[in-house]
């Protein structure tokens, strides 16, 4: 849930600037520990400004397998603000932080909101979108090699938890230049 608000000093005292969508400012905070996205024309209380979204990080990541990535950060928790405006927002930030040196991957559960989100990235040919299992690593093809997803080339069965099914099979999606 997003609260009521942040203030200029906090912005300026504890966060760097990732970028900007319109009048939507991307800050991340100086720990890598979470992303905001606020609406500088949404003044709440003075000088307290609406975030209109929000992306949590785990402590660290718990991908297990030997991998070659850089500045890992895992999505924990993602808190989106309904308003007209914020449509498409997750996948714009989500660019971001990657144009930006880092390396997304998702949590370790994938259920059917997700689900669009990172179809809908895996179709940009700009981004490598990986499919991994947190504990034997990168999906690949016969041949042993890394399978790029975009989308449809791997079944959704293997990808998405569907309905309150947490089978113990922990799969994330890891984005990369």
């Amino acid at each position: 849930m997003l609260d009521g608000g942040i203030s200029i000093g906090a912005i300026k005292r504890d966060y760097g600037k990732l970028g900007q969508i319109q009048d939507l400012i991307v800050y991340i905070d100086n720990h890598n520990t979470h992303v905001i996205v606020i609406d500088l024309t949404s003044e709440v209380i003075t000088d307290r400004f609406e975030q209109v979204f929000r992306i949590q990080f785990k402590p660290s990541n718990l991908l297990k397998f030997k991998n070659n990535f850089t500045n890992l950060i895992q999505v924990d928790k993602v808190s989106v603000l309904r308003k007209s405006g914020t449509q498409g927002i997750a996948s714009t930030v989500y660019k971001m932080i990657v144009d930006n040196g880092f390396t997304l991957v998702s949590d370790v559960t994938q259920f059917d909101p997700a689900k669009a989100l990172w179809k809908k990235l895996a179709q940009d040919s700009v981004y490598k979108i990986y499919v991994a299992d947190i504990d034997q690593g990168i999906f690949q093809d016969e041949d042993g090699i890394d399978i790029v997803y975009n989308g449809s080339n791997i079944n959704d069965h293997d990808i998405w938890t569907s309905g309150s099914d947490m089978n113990g099979i922990y799969r994330v999606l890891i984005m990369t230049k």
